[in-house]
C-alpha cells in the first residue's frame, strides 16, 4: 500500500461515485477487499492508493481507473 498524502481531488471523485450509487464505505470496501479505515483516508485525500488497490475501489464504484482520473490535473506529491 502507498502511504503518501493522497490527490484530494481523487478522494472526492471516489466519494462522489460512492455516494451518487448509495453505497455505503462498508460495502465499498468489501467489495474491493479493502479496510474500511483506509478507503475513506483515500477518499479524505489523506491516503494514495496503489493502482491496483485503485482499480479495485473502480471496480467496486461500477467504473474503471481511465474514467476515475480523466480531467484530474497531474498529482505530484
Amino acid at each position: 500500500m502507498h502511504t503518501a498524502t493522497g490527490d484530494p481531488n481523487l478522494g472526492a471523485r471516489l466519494r462522489s461515485l460512492r455516494l451518487d450509487q448509495g453505497l455505503s464505505l462498508k460495502a465499498v470496501a468489501e467489495q474491493a477487499a479493502i479496510s474500511v479505515p483506509y478507503l475513506s483516508e483515500v477518499e479524505r485525500g489523506r491516503k494514495l492508493p496503489a493502482l491496483d488497490m485503485l482499480a479495485r475501489i473502480a471496480n467496486a464504484l461500477d467504473t474503471n481507473v481511465t474514467k476515475l482520473l480523466r480531467g484530474l490535473e497531474p498529482y505530484d506529491n
